[in-house]
């Protein structure tokens, strides 16, 4: 199937709970932008931007919106650097800046959305009291994987897009999404029954 080959391949047996983490070499780039060296800034834009500016793609949808935010993250990494302890790699660190600013981005424009749309507003409430229907997919509306992907709720697209195509493991997922690595398992089988549904493959348990 689509979905367990994406898996297998994505994550090696034991990747996903490993939790040493291994000599990162972008470590030595924190510490000199730390101590306040551009060019060592640039060479972790270089290495980094396009991998997080994917992330943020993913979650926000909107590629303009995406490339702002970009900059912050990487002025965020600028400023923080003196406080990364290096209990994670640099690249989770940055994708958790990113989560957290993409995070404040969707909020934001929410609240625009919905402080100009009394509609929206009430729909919203409505899924806030869980009696908004669940919505179906017929197989031949999903075109491929992608568009399955997309078509998840938000917190499960973002355990996938962390996992599956940004590599990260379980304990780094969490400590992106900030969650419990525990969460994280649960979101991930979640998501893949979601994908097994709208593929076609079985249906998903409801929980």
């Amino acid at each position: 199937m689509i979905l367990e080959t994406s898996v297998a391949a994505a994550v090696p047996p034991g990747a996903a709970e490993a939790a040493v983490v291994p000599s990162d070499p972008d470590a030595p780039l924190v510490r000199r932008i730390a101590a306040g060296d551009r060019d060592a800034h640039r060479q972790l834009y270089e290495r980094h931007a396009r991998g997080v500016l994917a992330y943020l793609v993913g979650r926000l949808g909107q590629r303009a919106a995406a490339e702002e935010i970009l900059q912050d993250v990487m002025l965020d990494a600028w400023r923080a650097a003196g406080r990364f302890r290096g209990e994670s790699r640099v690249r989770t660190w940055l994708l958790a800046i990113a989560h957290n600013r993409a995070c404040n981005e969707i909020r934001r424009q929410r609240r625009v959305t919905l402080s100009d749309d009394p509609a929206a507003t009430a729909a919203a409430a409505g899924r806030r009291h869980g009696d908004a229907p669940r919505p179906r997919w017929r197989t031949e509306e999903i075109i491929d994987l992608g568009q399955a992907v997309d078509a998840l709720p938000d917190i499960h697209r973002a355990v996938l897009d962390l996992v599956f195509f940004h590599g990260l493991t379980i304990d780094e997922t969490a400590e992106v999404l900030e969650v419990a690595p525990g969460t994280v398992k649960s979101r991930l089988s979640r998501a893949k029954a979601q994908l097994r549904e709208r593929l076609g493959q079985e249906p998903a348990p409801h929980v």
